[in-house]
């Protein structure tokens, strides 16, 4: 699909010039302030900041204090509690981590995380030119110069996009997924029974209830 900018649209018809200057005033002084609070005590308690403006709104809440607004954070691999990220984030070991990428491909092989993080530039470039820049990525031509501009081999992206069989094994890959009841994403199972797109908590349950109950029996 492509998607096209609306003509005659200026920005001051979304956000009143005025109001944007002041937001990104406001945007300077809270950089300043996080970078304050990134500095060592009592560097970071003492320093005086620039480009800060005293703000037109007042509220009658206690400030919030420097140990609640540095810790707290949603990262559920560390707990469900907001406190629980800062508890545990020590335990994290981001190395060695592996990606093992074989099946239908020309080169199998294993990445370790600088080498995934190498391949990133390709998929932000994908979604910066569908939806930032209104290219079609349906178009071969326009897949090739991206996978190029991302470090790709040209030759390689437009043989893979050519090939068949990588068309054969999605088609494939779609006509069982449909056959198991896979009709949108993302799609979970449940043993056997499966959770497609958004779904409301009484329908998890009930998914939730029929498995265990077939589990048991």
């Amino acid at each position: 699909m492509l998607i096209r900018k609306p003509a005659g649209l200026e920005y001051s018809n979304v956000t009143p010039k005025q109001l944007y200057i002041n937001r990104r005033r406001f945007l300077a002084g809270g950089t300043a302030i996080a970078g304050a609070w990134a500095l060592p005590t009592p560097a970071g308690a003492t320093m005086k900041l620039d480009n800060v403006v005293k703000s037109a709104y007042k509220v009658d809440e206690k400030v919030s204090s420097r140990e609640d607004i540095t810790t707290y954070n949603n990262y559920y691999e560390f707990g469900t509690q907001k406190e629980d990220p800062s508890h545990y984030a020590n335990t994290l070991r981001p190395a060695p981590w592996q990606v093992q990428v074989g099946g239908l491909v020309n080169k199998p092989k294993t990445y370790d995380l600088d080498s995934v993080m190498k391949i990133a530039p390709l998929e932000e470039r994908i979604y910066r030119a569908y939806f930032s820049e209104g290219l079609n990525i349906g178009d071969p031509a326009v897949v090739t110069r991206l996978g190029t501009e991302a470090g790709l081999d040209s030759g390689e992206v437009a043989d893979a996009i050519k090939s068949p069989k990588y068309e054969l094994r999605l088609k494939n890959n779609a006509l069982a997924a449909n056959q198991r009841g896979v009709n949108g994403v993302p799609t979970f199972f449940i043993g056997e029974y499966p959770l497609v797109g958004a779904q409301s908590p009484d329908a998890m349950r009930s998914i939730l209830k029929r498995a265990t109950e077939r589990f048991d029996n």
